[in-house]
Parts: C-alpha cells; structure tokens; sequence
C-alpha cells in the first residue's frame, strides 16, 4: 500500500504519482459535468414550461384582427407555409378573413372564461387589466 502511494511522506511521493493525479482530474469532471447537467436540465423544464392560454407547437393558432376584431385561427401548418422568420411576423402577414387587411396578432386567452381577447390596448391606449367578457382579471387563474 505504501508502495502505491508513494513510500515516503516526507518526499510527498503521492503527490507526483500519476494515478493519483488521474484520479483527483476524473473525479473533479464527474462534478463538473453532474453540476452542469442539473443545471441544464433546470433551465430546460423551466424553457418548456408554457404558461397556460398560449398556443402549443402543435395547436391552431387564434388570432384577431386589429382593424375589425374579428377572430379567426390558423393552424401550425398554415403558419410553417408562410416565409420569414418569427411567428409574429409570420402571423401579421395572414390576411384577416373577414376584412382581408394583415397586420393580425396572437390573441390571448382568459384564464377565468376561457374566451379569446385582443392583446391591443383600447382606444384611449390604458393597458388590459380586464378581460372584455367576464370583466375579471384574466391572468390569475
């Protein structure tokens, strides 16, 4: 055993063995790379953790028209056909159905009615603090 570590304490003989210098490095990448993955795989849940009204990948789309606010949707296939990049440069060019002007954007959902709204302030440029229909705060569930 004293032949493994070196024999002599007082030369420090097991500091200038190589398999302990390959011992001590293999195990300080252990950490390095544990600590790292956890803190990967944090961010990550956290990145694909959606909150709740907005659209999956996978999902149709609502939309509303900023001109005559009607509502419309498109569907994930739809907007993948479309070129530029970005959704919401994709989204504003679609023409609105009903009037055929761009310029749509994603409309958001209220978490007490489960109705869709226009994200664009009213007239008098207050921001929205209520959901149109039910006239309740639609971020808190």
């Amino acid at each position: 055993m004293s032949d493994l570590l070196g024999g002599d304490d007082e030369q420090g003989g097991w500091r200038h063995n190589p398999r302990v210098a390959i011992a001590v490095a293999t195990v300080a990448i252990l950490f390095v790379a544990i600590g790292f993955s956890c803190s990967c795989l944090r961010s990550c849940r956290r990145r694909s953790e959606r909150p709740e009204g907005l659209p999956r990948p996978s999902d149709n789309i609502t939309l509303v028209c900023p001109h005559c606010k009607h509502l419309y949707t498109v569907s994930r296939d739809e907007l993948d056909d479309i070129p530029g990049r970005g959704a919401s440069v994709k989204v504003a060019k679609i023409p609105c159905p009903k009037c055929g002007k761009t310029g749509s954007v994603a409309a958001l959902r209220c978490k007490k009615c489960g109705k869709y709204f226009s994200p664009i302030p009213t007239a008098g440029g207050a921001p929205i603090v209520v959901c149109p229909h039910c006239k309740k705060d639609p971020w808190k569930p």
